[in-house]
């Protein structure tokens, strides 16, 4: 994934759009949960691709409008575990911080393995 993208995704993720309780809401549908964070950036990338064909678009049918609507929930599931992943990756490096200013070496190299590993994560 080229990093601007995962830049966008990144920076897109920290928000989320509360849920609205309204009856004159379309119907909602069901949408993939990914399990892992590589199944999240797998399914940004298709599903970002996917609203960018159908933008690229003169003009947008109600099937189109319906199709965006599918698309958005898988999208906004691959966002929060995307979103999930890098607080998880967060707190390792902040682990890390606090355990080098203690000069904690076993911490260190214990979260800091975890936060590289994390961390490799996003940057394949």
């Amino acid at each position: 994934m080229p990093r601007s993208l995962l830049a966008l995704a990144l920076s897109t993720a920290v928000w989320t759009a509360p849920a609205l309780a309204d009856e004159d809401r379309p119907q909602h549908f069901d949408a993939i949960e990914p399990k892992s964070l590589q199944e999240a950036l797998s399914y940004f990338t298709v599903y970002s691709e996917a609203l960018e064909a159908l933008l690229d678009k003169d003009q947008l049918s109600g099937a189109d409008m319906t199709r965006i609507h599918e698309m958005s929930y898988t999208l906004e599931n691959a966002l929060g575990k995307m979103r999930d992943e890098l607080a998880n990756t967060a707190e390792a490096l902040e682990a890390v911080h606090l355990a080098s200013e203690r000069v904690d070496e076993d911490t260190v190299r214990r979260q800091g393995t975890a936060f590289l590993k994390a961390a490799r994560q996003f940057s394949k």
